[in-house]
C-alpha cells in the first residue's frame, strides 16, 4: 500500500473537524406532515423570486464575509430576482441559535449540517427531502450522500467532506530499521511488529480510552475495519456485539495486555506537550488528523499518511458538513438553486482550497498540491464512515465507553464487554 508524505496543514482544518465531531443540536421541536415538494425549476430563472436567508459557520475564518458576499452577486448574476442573505454564525453560539430557531419555529431557509443534525432533524421531521432536489446526485461520492441520508431519505447535500486516517511517526520506525513499504496496514501486521517495537522502548500506538475521548478515535474505526458496525442496517438494534466487534475489541485488549500502548491513555487525556506521542515513543496512530499530532509537537516531516487500518476493510471517521433546507421555508425552490448553485463544480473548485475540505464529488479533484496532507487525503475520502446513524448517537457512544474501558482494564471479559453495551443500548433504541 502506497503512503504519502506532505509539507503542511494548517491548524484551522482540525479545529473545523473536531468541531464536526463534537456531535449534533438536538431536536427541540418537530414539525409533522409529509414533505414539501419543491416545484421543478423553470428554465428562465428570472421567474424565481423570493428571499432566502443562510446561516453558515465560520470556518474559513476572516474569508467567509467577503467570499459569501461575491457568491451572493455570482448567484444574483443568475437569479435576480431572489434576494440571499448569508449570516455567519459563530460555532460557539450555533447550538443555542438553532436550538431556539427550531423551537420557535424561525429557522432560516438553509444552513450548514453536521451528520448529527441530519439525524436529529429528520428523525424530527423538520427538513425537506432532497433526493428530488440535489443536481448531479451521480456525481457525488456515495458514502456523502449516504452520510446526510436518515431512514432512506436523503436530506443534506453534501458539501464539505474529511476524514481521519492512519498516520505513522517516521523516526520512530527509523529507529527500528522500518521503512515505509513494510509499515503495518492490517491487525495481524500490528501485532506482528509490535514486539520488534517494545523490545526497543517504543508503543506501537496511542490508544485513547479516556471518559474525555471520542470513540471515532479509537474502537469505532477498530470495529469498522474489522467489518462491523454500531448498530444493524435499519438502526434498530445494536449489533457491536457480533464477532466483528469482539475481533476490533480484541484486538485492542491485546494492545493493552501486552504494553503495546501506554496504560495512562486508557484512563486520562495525556497532555499533549508530555505524551508518549510527543516524546516520539509512539510508532503509529490509527486514527488520527495530523493536525492533532503537530499539537503533540511532531513535524510535518516526522509524519507519513496511510490508508485507514484495514482487517476485512480499510476505514475511518469521515465527516460531511451538507447545505439543508427547512420546511419553514417560504422559498423551497430558490434555496433549492442557491444549494445546487454553492455545490456546481466550478464554486466547489473556489469553496474548499481556502478552508482545506475535501470534495463530496468525484467530479471535482486535483484541489491539492501533490505533497500535501490534503493531496494524499483526497483518495481516501470513499474510505470515511459515520455511525451510528441515529438521534441517538450520543447516547449511544456514552453507553459503549465504559464497557470497553472495563474490558480493556480487564475488568470485564470481552464478550461481556460488548453484550452489556448492546443490552443498554437496546434499551435506549426502545424509548421514544
Amino acid at each position: 500500500m502506497s503512503t504519502h508524505t506532505f509539507s503542511r496543514i494548517p491548524r484551522r482544518s482540525f479545529l473545523t473537524l473536531a468541531g464536526g465531531a463534537a456531535g449534533g443540536l438536538a431536536l427541540t421541536a418537530c414539525g409533522g406532515g409529509s414533505a414539501s415538494e419543491i416545484p421543478a425549476p423553470s428554465s428562465d430563472p428570472d421567474t424565481l423570486s423570493g428571499s432566502v436567508t443562510v446561516w453558515f459557520p465560520p470556518i474559513g475564518g476572516d474569508i467567509e464575509r467577503p467570499y459569501w458576499d461575491e457568491q451572493i452577486n455570482k448567484f444574483n448574476g443568475i437569479y435576480p430576482n431572489v434576494e440571499v442573505a448569508v449570516e455567519i454564525i459563530p460555532w460557539d453560539s450555533r447550538g443555542e441559535r438553532m436550538s431556539t430557531a427550531i423551537k420557535g419555529k424561525t429557522t432560516p431557509d438553509i444552513t450548514y449540517a453536521l451528520p448529527a443534525d441530519i439525524y436529529n432533524w429528520g428523525a424530527g421531521g423538520i427538513l425537506v427531502p432532497l433526493d428530488e432536489v440535489v443536481a448531479d446526485k451521480d456525481k457525488y461520492l456515495p458514502n456523502g450522500l449516504e452520510t446526510m441520508s436518515y431512514d432512506g431519505t436523503l436530506y443534506g447535500a453534501p458539501t464539505v467532506m474529511g476524514m481521519t486516517t492512519t498516520l505513522h511517526v517516521k523516526p520512530v520506525w527509523d529507529a527500528v530499521g522500518v521503512s515505509p513499504e513494510d509499515y503495518p496496514t492490517t491487525f495481524d501486521e500490528v501485532k506482528e511488529i509490535a514486539p520488534k517495537l517494545k523490545e526497543q522502548g517504543y508503543y506501537i500506538t496511542q490508544y485513547e480510552a479516556a471518559p474525555t475521548m471520542t470513540l471515532n478515535g479509537s474502537f469505532y474505526p477498530l470495529l469498522w475495519s474489522a467489518g462491523g458496525t454500531v448498530l444493524n442496517e435499519d438502526g434498530t438494534a445494536a449489533a457491536l456485539n457480533g464477532p466483528e466487534g469482539l475481533r476490533a475489541l480484541e484486538f485492542a485488549k491485546w494492545l493493552v495486555d501486552g504494553d503495546h500502548t501506554p496504560k495512562d491513555a486508557l484512563t486520562q487525556q495525556l497532555p499533549v506537550e508530555t505524551s508518549p506521542i510527543a516524546q516520539k515513543k509512539v510508532a503509529m496512530l490509527f486514527s488520527r488528523s495530523t493536525a492533532s499530532l503537530l499539537l503533540n509537537g511532531l513535524t510535518l516531516e516526522e509524519l507519513v499518511v496511510a490508508e485507514p487500518l484495514a482487517d476485512k476493510r480499510a476505514a475511518g471517521y469521515g465527516n460531511v458538513g451538507a447545505w439543508v433546507i427547512f420546511k419553514e421555508s417560504q422559498n423551497k425552490d430558490a434555496a433549492a438553486a442557491w444549494i445546487n448553485f454553492q455545490n456546481q463544480p466550478d464554486n466547489l473548485r473556489e469553496f474548499l482550497p481556502p478552508r482545506n475540505q475535501q470534495s463530496p464529488r468525484t467530479d471535482v479533484t486535483d484541489l491539492y498540491e501533490e505533497g500535501t496532507p490534503e493531496a494524499a487525503l483526497e483518495p481516501m475520502m470513499d474510505l470515511g464512515v459515520t455511525e451510528p446513524k441515529s438521534p441517538k448517537a450520543t447516547e449511544i457512544m456514552g453507553i459503549i465507553k465504559p464497557e470497553v474501558q472495563a474490558a480493556l482494564l480487564g475488568q470485564k471479559e470481552p464478550q461481556a464487554a460488548l453484550d452489556a453495551a448492546a443490552a443498554q443500548i437496546d434499551a435506549a433504541l426502545a424509548k421514544p
